[in-house]
């Protein structure tokens, strides 16, 4: 390091102040001040949170078309020729796909209060901030997701079996 060069760590970033520039790891010291410089561990959860909103986006957009498509499949004039096993398969798959999309806009309104709530928290003086109920919203957050991958393949199940019911053994030969 040159004589005229100085180094300051602020977090995980190093800086390298010199004076013709000053580097950082991720951008110059102005994008750091102004919050456009992130550091490689919050590009990579930036990432993962964008998969996981496109995930559930993907989710919801799945359930809602099959609410539709299974609930015309129990109202057309064939379901006159489903077994009980059928209709109560299509009963309940359409069930299990309302609670995934229920789930999913609960899930979506606690994570927008979440982020609603840490901005309000980054408004206040470090020594002020409270992040516990930040942690109580990552663990509720946590287990709405596991709920509607639960009731999604709960509802997947049921419309196995609803294809099942509909299919006899021959076609099942002839398919495999």
């Amino acid at each position: 390091m040159a004589m005229n060069e100085k180094t300051r760590n602020f977090g995980i970033n190093v800086i390298i102040m010199s004076k013709d520039k000053i580097i950082t790891e991720g951008g110059t010291l102005a994008e750091m001040e102004h919050g456009r410089n992130t550091s490689k561990i919050e590009k990579y959860d930036e990432l993962a949170k964008d998969a996981g909103n496109r995930l559930r986006a993907y989710i919801l957009s799945v359930s809602s078309g099959a609410i539709g498509i299974l609930f015309f499949s129990l109202i057309s004039k064939q379901s006159t020729q489903l077994t009980f096993y059928g209709k109560c398969s299509l009963f309940i798959a359409i069930i299990f796909f309302g609670i995934t999309v229920l789930l999913c806009l609960y899930e979506l309104g606690k994570e927008a209060r979440r982020f609603f709530d840490v901005a309000r928290e980054l408004e206040k003086p470090e020594k002020d901030q409270n992040w516990e109920q930040n942690i109580r919203y990552k663990v509720c957050r946590d287990i709405l997701i596991r709920m509607y991958y639960t009731t999604l393949f709960l509802a997947l199940v049921s419309v196995s079996i609803y294809i099942y019911s509909i299919l006899n053994i021959a076609d099942i030969i002839l398919i495999c």
